[in-house]
């Protein structure tokens, strides 16, 4: 579970934290978030026909504090060269599903009344052929629904694309398919405390993850302070200690402190995964408790920055990860009953509220 500060294309979508508090978001597949893709995807977005449907299950997100969605995102495939930017039509509906009974008849997959949460409008697409500079690239394709969509936490949840009016041309999502390579432990849990820089809001994001030999702990950061020297704090345990003159909360209790490279002058540390080590059933469901800090002469007291801290467990197993997600879809109608499907795939989806 991530607590985000507005991002960018939130505030020009109208989004108020003052009004709703932080933005929660969530990124599925699980694990999504710090790896690309196995390949790509035009059929929700792209250059199949002038109509599309794509409809997706997800059992990522059963028993996660998610009462109201209030928007969903997309990412491109790879960095660059993934479309020019253009205006369609898109619709969305959401309900929950029984994710063992998926078919490939559309309708027949809503286990309650559908809700369009996103009401038909064109839609202007941005530029997806410009660098993004990072891989993956960030979610900036942003709907906020009309609706909020109310999630039981217990079900699928299932959302549909209608695509109208589509200009034909390339503009491909990035897509997973059959299994990915690690199994990932579950969201964290976000502890919040974190200090604001120059560069906005100090965030870190940890994966840990396991494929059937190794357990990785992976880190990426946005927020520090520009070309800072960042350390990643790691412990057992949250003291959740208000330090005076620090800007933030001290959500670990260190027993590992890590360097991680230099960050941009924007303030980002791209994914990277620094700390390995042989997988065994015994590692399964340890909890860490994480945070970065990075010297910050920006600040008002201690010239310091921390990150908000996380709680974070290793996954039950290693091996293969579950992509948890089925897919189907129509090529040239809205209106077609059935579509081709289901497939173990996915388009990697942001939800949040």
């Amino acid at each position: 579970m991530h607590k985000l500060l507005l991002p960018v294309p939130l505030l020009a979508l109208g989004f108020s934290s003052a009004a709703q508090g932080p933005v929660v978001t969530y990124i599925t597949p699980r694990g999504a978030e710090f790896f690309e893709g196995s390949s790509s995807s035009d059929i929700m977005l792209g250059n199949w026909a002038a109509q599309t449907r794509t409809q997706q299950v997800d059992n990522n997100l059963v028993g996660q504090p998610l009462p109201f969605v209030r928007f969903i995102g997309w990412r491109r495939n790879g960095s660059s060269n993934a479309g020019a930017a253009k205006t369609t039509n898109l619709t969305v509906i959401c309900s929950h599903a029984d994710y063992n009974t998926v078919t490939n008849t559309f309708a027949t997959n809503y286990k309650d009344q559908p809700v369009t949460v996103f009401t038909k409008k064109p839609v202007n697409l941005p530029d997806w052929n410009a660098p993004s500079g990072s891989t993956p690239s960030p979610f900036n394709v942003i709907l906020p629904f009309d609706t909020p969509f109310l999630y039981n936490g217990t079900d699928a949840l299932l959302y549909d694309v209608l695509n109208e009016n589509n200009p034909l041309g390339t503009y491909s999502q990035d897509w997973i398919s059959g299994t990915m390579p690690h199994t990932y432990g579950a969201y964290p849990t976000d502890l919040g405390g974190g200090c604001t820089t120059a560069n906005g809001p100090m965030v870190h994001r940890c994966a840990l993850r396991a494929n059937a030999t190794v357990l990785e702990l992976g880190f990426k950061v946005s927020g520090a302070p520009a070309s800072a020297n960042v350390v990643m704090l790691i412990g057992a345990s949250d003291p959740a200690l208000p330090i005076p003159g620090l800007c933030g909360v001290l959500h670990t209790q260190p027993v590992l402190d890590l360097a991680l490279t230099p960050a941009s002058a924007a303030g980002n540390i791209a994914i990277s995964f620094p700390v390995r080590t042989p997988w065994s059933p015994a590692l399964a469901g340890i909890t860490l408790y994480t945070q970065a800090v990075a010297p910050d002469a920006g600040q008002s007291g201690l010239p310091i920055a921390i990150s908000n801290g996380l709680r974070s467990d290793t996954p039950a197993t290693g091996g293969a990860g579950a992509i948890n997600v089925k897919r189907i879809y129509h090529t040239s109608s809205v209106t077609a009953a059935t579509g081709t499907g289901p497939s173990v795939s996915a388009v990697p989806t942001l939800f949040g509220y």
